[in-house]
This record gives C-alpha cells, structure tokens and sequence, in this order.
C-alpha cells in the first residue's frame, strides 16, 4: 500500500515538472517588459509547412492569369475602400519589369519553408553597431552638419524605435551632444582635439544599454546574417512606428535617413548606391509616414533587385536566401493584385508593412514621451 502510494505521488510530481517545463517559454514571453519587446525570445517563429502549403495554392492564381486574390487588401477601420485604380501603387518601370520577373520565378518554384520574421534583438544590435561606426572624429568634420545629421538620426530613434532602450540612449546622446557641442558653436572652434575627445566621450554611452554587446564574436544576429540586413529592419520598424502618426512626418524620417546615410554610412559604395535612390523626384512627393514607409519599401526593393543581378553575374549568391522581390508572395497575399502584368496593392504593402515590422508601445509610455519637453525632431 505505501508503495502504491510512494508510485502516485511520484508521478503527479513528474505531471507538474512536465507542464511547467512546457510551459516555461509561455512564461518568458509573456513576462512584463514594460510594453516593449526585448530579448532572444522575441524572433518569429518559421511558417508551419501546413500553412505555407496552403497559402502557395491561392498564390499560384497569380501565375497564369490577371485574376485577383480572393482576399482584399487590408484598411484600417472607418477607412473607405478603395478601388482598384486608387488603391494600386504605381512603380518604377525598370522596378516593376524586375520585380515581376522574380515575383514570376519565385511562384513557379517550390513553396519556401523558411520564411523569416523580424527580430528586436537584431533590431538592437543593427543600431548599436550604427552608433559605434558613427561615432568617428572623422565623421564631425563637416561641423554643423554633422551635428544636424546626428541629432535628426538619434532624435528619429528616440520617437520611433521599438526599443524603450534604445529610444532612452538616443535621448542621453542628444542631451549630451547639446552640453558639449551647442548649435551656436563655431566650426572653427571644432579643432581636432575636440572631435577626439568628442568621439572617446560617446563612446561611454551606449545606444540601446550595456545588454546589447557590439564586440565581434560576442552578440550574434539571429535573423540577419550581417549588419546592413539589421540596419535595413531598423529603417522600417521605425517607418511604421505607431508615434509617427502625430509625432514624426514622413519628410522628418527623409531628412533623418538622408543624413544618417549621407555622414555616417561606412559603406562608400552602398552610400553612393543609396544616395542615387534618395536623389529621385519621387523622393521629393514623401510627406506622411504612410509615404514614407511604402517609400522605404519600394527603395529597399531598388537596392534589392541590383544586388541579385550583380550576385548571379559574380555568381556569389547564397542559395539559402535567394533574393526575390520582398515580400515574399507567400508572406502577403494582399500585397500583389497581379504579377503579370505587375499590380501592387498599397494598402495590402502598407497593412504588411505594419504587421510585419511594428513593435507596440504601450500608451503610457508614448504619452510619457510626449509631456517629457524634449526637443521636437
């Protein structure tokens, strides 16, 4: 009898540690972190096969015909719906032929099993590592636009980051560059001594906390396989920040990518590449956030499609991460009416937009934001 009961006991414990080994990543993520996401933990999980299987058979509908997608683009509610012609983004030709060319080949392969989110903890990284390559004496010796460049960048990631971390650097940065380099100070006084002590006092601060390690072989990426990857998902988290809304124009976050690229870009080539794009007429027509981010969208898949033309050319593509137009046809129905002949819906891109890349910040914490009295970007 006591042997029975010695067995039972036994195994309700071992019930209990098994439910709770279950259900300890449910509790990590569901911890309170202040309204923002942080760690690790907050990657996308891969699309199931089951769904992927699913989706490919509608997204097939696009190959042989213009028929549209049974499932409309999304609008934000109390919007009207609009019509086929209104709601169509109008592309670059060069872009569209290209994007339809490789939108065309990616349908006609095999549906993908991997299909990647977007993590903050790269998100994090890209923009300390952006911090730490910016903050070169070299890069001040432009003086007032420097300073201009630097203050526009850390003032956009202050309002729109999804990172309360990296929102609290950007406001210690901007405090501390307003102590010891004022907008009245001359470029003349800016002598070669002061961009260097300048540089090894920024260095002391860190752009989104001492959690985030920038030093190689210390803090990986976990999506991203490179920097630039994280930079480009930092662009758009911020693009579709819920605060741009009241808080950021579309022409304020223009003028803050411009000057980041233009003064603190390490990459010359990327630089010249993407300051090409930023010199386009269509540039001068962003004016909301929602222009900016569908902006931000069309020039990512600009500097996309002439990356995989020179990888086939060098034949130095990965095959892991073909480059096909983003999104993938699999991760948003909504977002291609037609391939051929190319029909891009702007309020399923924007609504993707959204979705895909939007960190939620609590309402507090905007509000609190809002009464702190810091300087408006």
């Amino acid at each position: 009898m006591t042997e029975d009961r010695v067995r039972r006991r036994s195994g309700r414990a071992l019930l209990i540690s098994g439910l709770l080994l279950a259900n300890l990543n449910w509790i990590l993520c569901k911890a309170d972190t202040g309204g923002t996401k942080v760690g690790p933990i907050e990657k996308f999980p891969d699309y199931p096969d089951r769904e992927v299987s699913a989706v490919w058979s509608r997204v097939r509908k696009l190959l042989p015909n213009d028929r549209e997608l049974a499932r409309p683009a999304a609008v934000e509610d109390g919007d009207a719906i609009p019509s086929e012609e209104d709601d169509e983004l109008v592309l670059e030709g060069e872009l569209r032929e290209q994007m339809e060319d490789t939108l065309r080949g990616a349908i006609a392969e095999d549906p993908p099993r991997n299909v990647y989110g977007v993590s903050l903890h790269d998100v994090e990284l890209a923009t300390a590592l952006s911090f730490k390559e910016l903050i070169s004496p070299a890069n001040f010796e432009a003086g007032a636009e420097s300073r201009d460049a630097l203050f526009r960048w850390e003032g956009w990631i202050a309002k729109s980051h999804p990172s309360s971390r990296c929102r609290e650097g950007a406001w210690k940065v901007m405090g501390f560059l307003e102590w010891v380099w004022p907008e009245d100070m001359k470029d003349s006084d800016l002598h070669p001594k002061f961009r260097l002590q300048l540089a090894r006092n920024l260095t002391k601060l860190k752009q989104c906390g001492p959690e985030v390690q920038t030093k190689k072989g210390k803090y990986a990426f976990e999506h991203c396989t490179d920097y630039t990857c994280g930079l480009w998902e930092t662009f758009h988290a911020m693009s579709v920040s819920p605060s741009n809304e009241e808080e950021v124009s579309g022409a304020n976050m223009m003028s803050a990518l411009r000057g980041f690229i233009d003064k603190f870009f390490s990459c010359s080539t990327c630089r010249e590449h993407f300051l090409e794009v930023l010199a386009k007429e269509k540039t001068k027509l962003v004016e909301t956030s929602k222009d900016f981010a569908l902006w931000l969208w069309e020039s990512h898949n600009v500097v996309n499609m002439r990356l995989a033309q020179e990888e086939e050319e060098r034949g130095t593509g990965d095959p892991a991460r073909p480059k096909h137009a983003f999104p993938h046809p699999v991760m948003c129905e909504s977002c291609f009416r037609s391939v051929h002949p190319m029909r891009v819906s702007e309020g399923g891109i924007h609504a993707f937009l959204r979705d895909h890349y939007g960190f939620k910040k609590s309402k507090s914490e905007v509000s609190g934001q809002l009464e702190s009295g810091k300087e408006e970007l």
